[in-house]
């Protein structure tokens, strides 16, 4: 009897011992929650903290370093304070289910603490929009500043160098259109920072704006200046080349046109009518090669007065070559001219010479019967001999009037000739007077014994007395 009186209050005790040990492990449970929620929720107003914070940097290299920071601190409160969280989710859970006596208050810390997880999440994203904004901003600020150095830098490295010739000119340009290509890339920078300068100015407003658009006005009036500088080198370089290309041409054409002159100048005084149309053949060989220079006198003038025409900066030395040129070019001609009209008048000369020489030989071959002194014995012998001399006065009355007529050459014409192309070389000695002096006589002496074997062919001359 006692015995089971001892058992039932054992059996009492076992169960009260029992459940006195569930509510302590209830209570142990509840209370090791509680603490892993309050650490928790610590942890997480400590990440707010950091999360909170309103720093959005100084400059662009500041707000790399933030962003770069806040970006690893987001990474690891992601993966740490999700484990933690999900781990006081389940104890929640277990508790709850278990149907703790408390579920109430587990549930209301189980609610509390997902709620400040998920803005501290919220918090971090923002954090993260806001660095990125930053960023941009900074960013924007740093290429603007850096391309307007670039382009500033470029503008110094432009030379100014235009060459002394037409290979120094050639090789600048090649330089030139290297250093164009070279400056494409910041074209593409610029057009990409007035992209950003769009955007950001869309985004703020205020000084802000203000100052973006600032910037970025800088930039693209830098940019604008050094195009500006680059096309006016390049057009100031084909300028300078096309100067130097048509010096050369007329270098060329002087040149030309020195040893043509050089060439009418020093033929040789022609001795007869063989020499002289030898002569004026090849002087029409001069004239021939005059006139295949024509293209290139006419493409030389031509860029000559296109370049006047744009105003070249170097008008004036332009015109003085290309009144140079014509100039030459007109004293060219008209030596040629010159020469032509002597070689024709000495070619006159020298075919009445060879005419007067054939009359004169065929007047004494006609001496012994002037000289002769049979006048007929009878009618008929004299009615020949008049008959015979009727003939003979036809034969001479005819060659005299040929020679009469040759004879008329222009003396005065081939002196003046003469002295007009003295003139046009400043005084110079001519070779022309030789032609007149083929036996060794002057001009005058030469034309003097000329006119006296036309006197002596004159029609009255040959009468018989």
């Amino acid at each position: 009897m006692r015995q089971s009186q001892v058992d039932k209050l054992y059996a009492g005790m076992k169960d009260l011992s029992e459940e006195r040990r569930g509510k302590l492990d209830e209570r142990f449970r509840l209370f090791q929650l509680n603490r892993e929620v309050d650490d928790l929720e610590q942890w997480i107003a400590e990440r707010e903290v950091v999360a909170g914070s309103h720093e959005l940097g100084q400059d662009y290299e500041h707000v790399t370093m933030l962003q770069e920071r806040f970006r690893e601190f987001a990474r690891d409160t992601g993966n740490i304070g999700q484990e933690r969280v999900d781990a006081v989710n389940r104890l929640a859970d277990e508790l709850i289910n278990a149907g703790h006596a408390d579920a109430a208050t587990v549930a209301e810390w189980k609610d509390g603490l997902n709620e400040a997880w998920a803005d501290l999440l919220e918090l971090i994203d923002t954090r993260t929009q806001i660095l990125a904004a930053s960023y941009e901003l900074h960013k924007f600020y740093h290429d603007a500043k850096e391309i307007l150095g670039r382009i500033l830098d470029k503008h110094k490295k432009l030379p100014e160098e235009v060459g002394r010739d037409q290979n120094t000119v050639e090789t600048l340009q090649r330089m030139h259109t290297t250093f164009e290509h070279d400056i494409q890339a910041l074209g593409t920078q610029v057009r990409q920072l007035q992209e950003d300068a769009v955007r950001l100015q869309s985004a703020y407003a205020g000084d802000k704006a203000d100052d973006i658009q600032r910037r970025e006005s800088e930039v693209l009036e830098a940019w604008n200046t050094l195009l500006e500088a680059c096309n006016g080198r390049r057009v100031h370089l084909l300028d300078t080349g096309d100067k130097f290309r048509f010096f050369s041409m007329v270098r060329d054409l002087m040149l030309w046109m020195e040893d043509v002159i050089r060439l009418i100048e020093a033929q040789e005084n022609p001795r007869d009518v063989s020499s002289v149309e030898l002569l004026m053949n090849n002087h029409q060989g001069i004239k021939a090669e005059i006139d295949a220079r024509n293209d290139s006198f006419t493409a030389c003038i031509e860029l000559g007065k296109s370049l006047l025409a744009r105003k070249h900066y170097a008008s004036e030395e332009i015109k003085d070559k290309l009144l140079q040129l014509m100039d030459k070019r007109k004293d060219m001609i008209d030596k040629w001219e010159d020469r032509r009209e002597w070689l024709r008048l000495i070619l006159e000369v020298h075919q009445f010479g060879r005419d007067a020489g054939v009359a004169e030989a065929w007047l004494l071959g006609q001496e012994p019967y002037l000289f002769g002194r049979e006048l007929g014995q009878s009618v008929d012998e004299v009615e020949k001999l008049i008959k015979r001399h009727e003939a003979f006065e036809k034969s001479a009355a005819h060659l005299g009037g040929a020679l009469l007529s040759a004879g008329e050459v222009d003396y005065v014409g081939v002196i003046g000739s003469e002295k007009t192309a003295r003139g046009r070389r400043e005084n110079a000695e001519t070779p022309f007077a030789g032609a007149f002096t083929g036996a060794g006589l002057t001009t005058a002496e030469w034309s003097r014994e000329r006119t006296a074997e036309r006197t002596a062919l004159r029609p009255g001359f040959l009468q018989v007395s």
